[in-house]
């Protein structure tokens, strides 16, 4: 295991094979919570998340990071994951009243409601 250098005193976790080709860009902590870079690509300057550079994307796949530190991206960390199973392993939203992934406040019932889902069906 590595340590990469991030702006605002963080530090991004990498394993030694990826540590050399990654230490060539100069990564910063993003307020989203990622160690990004930026690059040149068809001649325009975009951001890229660190661990874009470890695994190859791959269509209708997203990185998912299994602990959920975004500052973690040794490839034991990493897996791919559609958007519906990254969701789901996916911090509580700070808007949550319930502490429930899935719980809310029914107004017109007066009543906590929990909804679940699996494969698209309620």
């Amino acid at each position: 295991m590595k340590i990469i250098k991030l702006t605002r005193g963080k530090n991004a976790l990498v394993d030694k094979d990826v540590f050399e080709r990654l230490s060539k860009h100069k990564w910063f902590f993003e307020d989203s919570g990622y160690p990004m870079t930026n690059i040149k690509e068809d001649g325009k300057w975009k951001k890229e998340r660190m661990h874009y550079f470890i695994m190859e994307k791959k269509e209708g796949k997203i990185i998912d990071h299994i602990n959920r530190n975004r500052l973690d991206n040794r490839k034991s960390n990493l897996r791919y994951a559609t958007y519906s199973e990254n969701f789901h392993n996916a911090d509580i939203s700070k808007r949550n009243t319930s502490g429930y992934k899935g719980v809310h406040w029914h107004k017109q019932t007066g009543k906590w409601r929990a909804m679940a889902s699996l494969d698209g069906k309620q």
